[in-house]
């Protein structure tokens, strides 16, 4: 009897080996194919640098210039974390990496979290920030905060004002339907709760917040 029952066991043990091993090896193959991570540190770069669009997830026909993180003015930074949060930047990142994915939804999703945790691992925050506003899109195929700066502006990204900062910083969700050239009422509203949000969470106080919301969008 007890040999019998270490048979049993014995086989038991072998279906559930057998099984995990087909489990694990059938993952690894659903996920494969993830991107390397290396260029990205291209994206944070020490001063403004021409990136071309073969560059890792790119998805754009034409250069853009990527900026480091001393060139992103602090009144740009509090406005995007006042409304996108420092733990999204990772998984931002990391779904800009498959714009050109043919996964399916279920593979996507688990790359992209995968990515997410190794970028994590990989980058501080502060570089993590940086190679999301110079590859954040702003529409019209603008990338980069820098880009967006120029072509919205006509100033670097240093620049830029506490209302600039709020209208691009508000872009960043949806350019297309925040654009201030074809949705000026919407980007409005949408600069003014960046404002708010950003007197809620103590950057600026109440008469900054007023004189913001009151300049012109451009």
């Amino acid at each position: 009897m007890t040999q019998l029952l270490w048979k049993s066991l014995f086989v038991a043990a072998t279906v559930v080996l057998l099984f995990t091993l087909t489990v694990v090896g059938w993952f690894a193959i659903y996920i494969s194919g993830t991107p390397n991570l290396a260029p990205l540190a291209d994206f944070t770069p020490n001063s403004p640098t021409t990136i071309n669009p073969d560059t890792i997830g790119a998805c754009l026909s034409s250069p853009f210039t990527a900026i480091p993180y001393s060139q992103i003015s602090l009144l740009l930074r509090q406005a995007v974390n006042s409304t996108e949060g420092a733990s999204t930047f990772s998984r931002q990142i990391a779904r800009g990496l498959f714009c050109n994915s043919h996964d399916q939804v279920l593979q996507r999703e688990i790359k992209e979290m995968r990515v997410t945790m190794e970028l994590e691992l990989r980058f501080s925050r502060e570089q993590l920030f940086t190679i999301y506003m110079n590859r954040v899109y702003f529409g019209e195929s603008i990338v980069g905060i820098q880009n967006a700066a120029q072509h919205y502006f006509s100033k670097d990204a240093t620049a830029l004002t506490l209302p600039q900062a709020a209208l691009l910083a508000g872009m960043i969700r949806s350019p297309g339907f925040y654009s201030p050239d074809t949705h000026p009422d919407r980007v409005l509203q949408r600069r003014n709760a960046i404002l708010d949000a950003m007197l809620l969470q103590g950057y600026i106080d109440a008469a900054t917040a007023e004189r913001a919301k009151a300049a012109p969008l451009r």
